[in-house]
């Protein structure tokens, strides 16, 4: 008997919370009971750290802002140098999962979350302090909630974009090769027609009656994918639309945690 989609998807929750839980505290151990003195560039990050700035020679500041934050915790010793490597990498780990699960389910979510902790690369980049692990930890937390924005509507979509906004603006104070994403996002929404059509974007129209009316931009959210209804003749100018009872998920950032986004069903437009 199979279990039911969602205690399917909370289970696959856990599972990638657990197994990053683990290989986290396995990647701590290792930090503090390795014997390995800093390398060079850890070296110049740490010197960097001394000073705060919003920038250094020849890279963004976060390397050295997460490297000021962890040695003010424990001191300037190795271990604490580099603790922010696994952190990063943990959050990182969570953000695929939901990416994965978003786009293709819970199980596909679970194995990206299991092959991303045990890639190679990963595996050095938690164990010393660059800049790739806040790169990747910013950069997957934008994408996920990138990929949550065709399922979302009104003030939950607005938070969703201002996070993906605002994670990808940490990505640049991490590495400058977070540009690449923008290539990325303007790929997908030139090569992927229904890209363009999941946004729920205001005409011109729209936003002189909400100015006029001081009415609700959740009112004249345009669907998805339906189009737009022909205007009713007798209807005036200025009056309101009559919405629609609202349907699918419920208020909150709960997006992020379900398996698929609901929506609802755009209220019919009236007026000239």
């Amino acid at each position: 008997m199979s279990q039911p989609p969602h205690d399917s998807a909370r289970a696959a929750w856990r599972a990638a919370l657990a197994i990053t839980l683990a290989l986290t505290v396995v990647r701590l151990v290792a930090l503090f009971l390795t014997p390995l003195e800093l390398y060079p560039d850890e070296a110049q990050y740490w010197l960097w750290s001394r000073t705060l700035d919003f920038g250094y020679f020849s890279k963004p500041p976060m390397v050295a802002w997460s490297i000021w934050a962890t040695t003010a915790l424990g001191g300037d010793s190795e271990p604490f140098v580099r603790l922010s490597a696994p952190l990063f990498q943990a959050a990182a780990t969570l953000f695929v999962f939901l990416i994965g699960r978003r786009l293709y389910g819970p199980q596909t979510g679970l194995a990206a979350c299991a092959l991303y902790l045990l890639t190679p690369g990963v595996q050095l980049s938690a164990a010393v302090v660059a800049t790739d692990a806040a790169l990747l930890c910013f950069l997957t937390g934008a994408l996920a909630f990138y990929v949550h924005l065709p399922q979302t509507e009104g003030s939950r979509r607005l938070v969703a974009a201002a996070a993906a906004g605002a994670l990808l603006g940490l990505a640049f104070l991490s590495k400058y090769a977070a540009v690449y994403a923008l290539i990325g996002v303007a790929l997908h929404l030139i090569l992927d027609p229904k890209a363009l059509e999941k946004r729920n974007a205001l005409s011109y129209e729209d936003m002189e009656r909400m100015m006029a009316e001081g009415a609700d931009p959740a009112q004249f959210q345009k669907p998805p994918y339906d189009p737009v209804p022909p205007p009713t003749p007798s209807a005036g100018y200025g009056e309101a639309p009559e919405a629609e009872a609202p349907g699918g998920i419920g208020g909150g950032l709960g997006f992020l945690d379900t398996p698929a986004g609901g929506g609802r069903a755009a209220p019919a437009r009236t007026g000239g």
